[in-house]
C-alpha cells in the first residue's frame, strides 16, 4: 500500500511540476495602456495540431512546440486582430507580455457574419505607404493601402528587421496566400 501511495504522489508531483504555464499581458500600443478585453488562441503549428482559447490572462497545461498565437481585441461593435508565432520549449512559467502592432485588421463582431473593415492604424483607416515599427526601432511590417485595403502585398519583419513574411493579396484588398523567404526562421523568431 505504501509503494503505490508513494507512486501515485511521484507522479502527480511529476505531473504538477512538468506543466507549462503561459501567463499574457497585452498592450496596446496607440494608447500605452495594457488590454482589457481580449481572447487569445493558441494553434500548434508543429505535428501535433492543438488548440488552446484563453478567456483570461493565462493557460496551463501547454504543451511544448510551436504555436500561432491570435490576440482578438474588442472594441464595442468592432474587435481587431494579430498574429504571431511563439515556441514554448521547457516545461516552466512563460510571461507573455505583447505589445500589438498599430497596423491591425479590423472586423465587425457579428456572430455569423463578420465583415472585414480593412487595415487601421490606431484609428485612421490606412491610406498610401504605411509602416508599423517594434519598440526597439526595427520595421514590424509596411505595406500600401486603398481606403483599408492592401495593394498587392504587406511585408512583415521579424524584431530583428529581417523580413520573414509577404502576404500576397488580390486587386480588390483579399488575401490570397504568404510567401516565407525563411519558413524555419519565421516559426522560431516571429
Amino acid at each position: 500500500m505504501k509503494t503505490i501511495f508513494t507512486i501515485s504522489l511521484i507522479l502527480f508531483i511529476n505531473l504538477v511540476l512538468s506543466q507549462t504555464t503561459v501567463e499574457f499581458t497585452i498592450l496596446d500600443s496607440c494608447s500605452d495602456k495594457q488590454v482589457e478585453d481580449y481572447d487569445i488562441t493558441l494553434l500548434g503549428v508543429d505535428e501535433e495540431m492543438r488548440e488552446y482559447l484563453i478567456k483570461k490572462d493565462s493557460i496551463v497545461n501547454v504543451k511544448k512546440g510551436i504555436y500561432l498565437i491570435t490576440v482578438n481585441i474588442g472594441e464595442g461593435d468592432y474587435f481587431k486582430t494579430h498574429s504571431y508565432t511563439k515556441e514554448f520549449k521547457s516545461d516552466s512559467i512563460y510571461k507573455v507580455t505583447r505589445k500589438l502592432p498599430k497596423i491591425m485588421r479590423k472586423y465587425t463582431s457579428e456572430i455569423h457574419h463578420q465583415t472585414d473593415m480593412g487595415f487601421y492604424n490606431c484609428d485612421k483607416v490606412c491610406n498610401g505607404k504605411q509602416q508599423d515599427f517594434y519598440r526597439n526601432g526595427k520595421i514590424r511590417m509596411e505595406g500600401e493601402f486603398k481606403n483599408g485595403m492592401p495593394i498587392k502585398q504587406i511585408k512583415k519583419y521579424n524584431d530583428k528587421g529581417e523580413l520573414v513574411e509577404i502576404e500576397i493579396y488580390n486587386r480588390n484588398g483579399t488575401y490570397k496566400k504568404s510567401k516565407y523567404p525563411d519558413y524555419i526562421n519565421f516559426l522560431k523568431n516571429n
